[in-house]
């Protein structure tokens, strides 16, 4: 993901915004007009909305007459629409109109609006002999555009029918009707662009009030999260044909980008400000403007070449788009109370940028360039100071039996059938955290693009638990409001979660259950079928649930849309069953013997399979037990897993431990072994579940005696310190960004022929501010290497939630050097 600073240079008018909004909003009051009992609220709220299209919108008959970046109509469309707004507004003055009539209106109106918008075009051309009567037209044109528009930090306090902007807007707009009133004949013409430019940019800032809106049940936090950014990549950024009309060290893109980029700003935004818009298109408006905003990065150029004879007019035009990068934008020391979707800078980042527009707006003729270069320079400073906030939101989840140290992850859905479907989008609120003390911590953030989550409203909570390997899933009973910055729900609120399957039939049939242990321990079955997609996959599509085996083994699994589709195109699958018996530490995995071809012509009329018997299998189990030792420097690790298999690497059990203390005791339960060895192995897991290393204990060990169905005890499984041979360092960032990534880890290859390189191992990376320590466990293949002389070492960061790609860093690394390796400073503005 390309990342950009860029600012606000200048957007098109309002007149689509409205358009785009009109579409599909839904604006309704229940209070009565005060001269009829039929309700007018949502005629008269579109009647402003028709006004305000008609902003900065000019009349002429071709494109050549129309400057570049100005919208124009015709006269026979201006006409038009003029006609249709008094038909309305008659209507709406009418103290005997039906609520027919009204109806009547309202729907002719938003025609009306969405044919002129059509008529609306952005191609003009005109640059240059803009005669004072044209200057004078668009102040007048200006002006008007300003006339309702209210003053307001947020429209809370605005009802819909009124628009508002922050102040800063509303200054920076009359900054550059003052300056175009005051133009001398040789500045005309950069000024009648510049007061372009400025009314494109207050225009696209005007939003409807919100005060007494109904709120929206879709969360659109991230698309308005999405917005700001796409904001904030136009601030700064100024239209230039080429790099001889730009200064050094400015920003710059042709007006036919920035058109682009403007018109898919408004129509997210019409979306956004949408109350009856679907969970769906605010997700695939995001989506869009992901895609617009990386596009217009790609057109943005820093070659300026320009560096002297700026003109009175230039200065002034860079003044207002100086003005227009504060809009918004707040003080703040950190940041941290403010949310992701809003912008922050240190007050002296604000007094030093106020300082050099004063400094611009006070330019004598004789010293016009050196103060148009210190602004230019200082405008970039302060879009490079500015920072989305970092408030968080955290989830509390209390009440919890899993052990310290096992993990939880949470999902945030806003209905309850998509919590059952568990269908992640990239927007999805999620969260992780690790339970300690019965209770479990979680910073909720968006799902994709990893920014602080900022929403609200209510949200049915998913949780996933991870206990010895196994995964269960809840859902809280309810939606739990979100409206707070701290939400605790106790783990009581919770249900296990029946994942929905979208069934298209059913797998039958029956296993014959032997050498039962008592207590009888839980069985349950799951399928999987060859042929699909990538391979061996669950039929139900999901992964995440079994099906319980009833007393006289019997069983019932729903399969999916997609099994189905597999069927239909492969016209045959075989099918594998596995058993999962048991729970936690004391569960293990048995395949069942048979495993049926399945063709279409065996599936019945109501979509039931019938598997039949699928043969005999014996829950006779072994239980191996003893401890564990397995230490980084002295320090506990994080996660240390114990894997038993059979000759042929077949798993038959494994058991995880969380921080296990030296000496660690483990138990895991085994399908028994008819006269077959069982093999050990010892995996380290970093925090996030990163396999670190692996070590294997020998057949000939008492722990790998042929085992039937007795226990075996005192099993000392000794790794010692995994990191031993292994390789550690320091690093250092620059540019980095806010927040900082939640998780680096570092991968190490080493040259093994020409272009060739072999995988040693992932490790982490700890960050302190800007710098960071690293380590890397052992690998004996790699120390083998070492013993021929120094080896080519290849370090690649891999930064999740935020970049990938960063550039890979070759040292030549020998058995004395695998300590201390410093790879020097990173820069993550190179990161794609």
């Amino acid at each position: 993901m390309k990342l950009s600073t860029g600012l606000r240079a200048g957007i098109l008018s309002a007149a689509l915004v409205f358009g785009l909004m009109l579409a599909g909003c839904n604006i309704g009051g229940d209070d009565d007009d005060d001269t009829s009992s039929v309700n007018k609220s949502a005629l008269t709220a579109r009647i402003a909305q028709a006004e305000a299209a008609k902003a900065g919108v000019l009349i002429a008959a071709s494109k050549d007459a129309v400057a570049q970046g100005m919208k124009y109509t015709g006269q026979t469309a201006m006409n038009t629409f003029d006609a249709a707004i008094t038909a309305a507004k008659a209507v709406n003055a009418n103290g005997s109109a039906t609520k027919e009539q009204v109806a009547s209106a309202l729907q002719t109106l938003n025609e009306a609006i969405s044919a002129f918008n059509a008529s609306i075009k952005t191609d003009g051309e005109k640059s240059t002999g803009f005669t004072a009567e044209e200057l004078t037209a668009l102040i007048t044109s200006v002006e008007a555009a300003k006339a309702g528009v209210a003053v307001s930090a947020n429209g809370a306090d605005k009802p819909s029918s009124v628009y508002w902007v922050t102040q800063d807007a509303m200054d920076a707009l009359d900054a550059a009707i003052t300056a175009a009133k005051a133009a001398a004949t040789a500045d005309q013409d950069a000024l009648y662009t510049a007061l372009v430019n400025a009314i494109n940019v207050f225009n696209a800032a005007k939003r409807a009030g919100t005060a007494g809106a109904p709120s929206s049940s879709v969360d659109k936090s991230a698309l308005e999260a999405k917005i700001m950014q796409a904001e904030a990549a136009k601030t700064g950024v100024l239209i230039a044909a080429s790099s001889t009309d730009a200064a050094q060290g400015m920003k710059y893109t042709d007006q036919t980008a920035m058109n682009t980029f403007n018109i898919a700003i408004m129509a997210a935004r019409a979306v956004c400000d949408n109350a009856s818009a679907s969970k769906e298109s605010v997700t695939s408006a995001a989506q869009t403007l992901d895609a617009a905003i990386t596009a217009f990065n790609d057109s943005i150029k820093t070659d300026g070449s320009k560096h002297s004879n700026f003109s009175a007019a230039e200065l002034t035009a860079l003044i207002v788009s100086a003005k227009s990068a504060k809009a918004g934008v707040i003080v703040s020391v950190n940041g941290t109370e403010q949310p992701s979707n809003v912008y922050w800078v240190t007050q002296t980042a604000l007094d030093t940028f106020n300082a050099a527009i004063t400094a611009a707006e006070a330019a004598a003729t004789a010293n016009r360039d050196a103060q148009y270069i210190a602004l230019a320079a200082a405008l970039n400073a302060f879009n490079a100071a500015k920072q989305p906030g970092t408030k968080t939101k955290t989830l509390t989840i209390t009440g919890l039996s899993s052990p310290d140290g096992a993990f939880i992850q949470i999902v945030l859905y806003a209905t309850e059938n998509e919590a059952k479907a568990l269908q992640m989008e990239a927007y999805t609120p999620v969260g992780l955290g690790t339970i300690q003390g019965g209770s479990a911590v979680t910073t909720l953030r968006n799902g994709e693009n990893d920014s602080p989550w900022s929403g609200d409203g209510s949200w049915y909570v998913v949780m996933l638990t991870e206990d010895a390997g196994r995964i269960t899933t809840y859902v809280t009973k309810s939606a739990k409001s979100f409206a707070g910055d701290s939400v605790t729900v106790p783990f009581s609120d919770f249900r296990q979660l029946e994942v929905a399957v979208d069934a298209k039939g059913y797998i039958t049939g029956s296993v014959t259950l032997t050498n039962i242990p008592a207590p009888k321990p839980q069985v349950q079955i799951i399928a999987y079928a060859d042929g699909q997609s990538t391979g061996s996959r669950p039929v139900d599509g999901i992964g995440v649930t079994y099906y319980d085996v009833q007393e006289n083994g019997s069983f019932s699994i729903p399969f999916g849309e997609r099994f189905r589709s597999a069927l239909d195109a492969e016209e045959s699958l075989t099918l594998h069953f596995e058993l999962i018996v048991g729970s936690g530490a004391n569960q293990y995995t048995i395949e069942v013997p048979q495993t049926p071809a399945v063709t279409i012509s065996d599936v019945s009329g109501n979509g039931t399979l019938n598997a039949g018997n699928l043969g005999s299998v014996s829950l006779k189990s072994a239980v191996l037990s003893g401890t564990v030792t397995a230490h980084d420097g002295g320090e506990r690790i994080p996660r240390v897993g114990i894997r038993a298999s059979n000759a042929a690497g077949e798993s038959l059990g494994d058991v995880l431990l969380y921080s296990p203390q030296n000496g660690a005791s483990w138990s895991l339960t085994i399908p028994a072994q008819q006269g077959g060895a069982v093999y050990l192995e010892v995996r380290v897991y970093g925090p996030d579940y990163n396999y670190l290393f692996g070590k294997e204990f020998s057949p000939e060990s008492t722990a790998t005696a042929s085992v039937t169905d007795q226990s075996i005890t005192g099993i000392a499984l000794n790794v010692g310190d995994f990191f031993e041979g292994g390789m550690s360092g320091t690093m250092s960032f620059t540019n980095m960004p806010n927040p900082p990534p939640h998780r680096i880890e570092i991968r190490a290859s080493y040259n093994t022929g020409a272009s060739s390189y072999t995988n040693i191992n992932s490790g982490t990376v700890t960050l302190d501010g800007n710098a960071g320590t690293w380590k890397i466990p052992r690998n004996d293949g790699f120390l083998a290497a070492l013993e021929d002389g120094g080896v080519t070492v290849r370090f690649e960061l891999m930064v999740r939630g935020h970049f990938s790609g960063l550039p890979g860093i070759e040292k030549t690394i020998s058995k004395n050097s695998l300590t201390g390796i410093d790879l020097g400073t990173i820069d993550f503005a190179q990161a794609q």
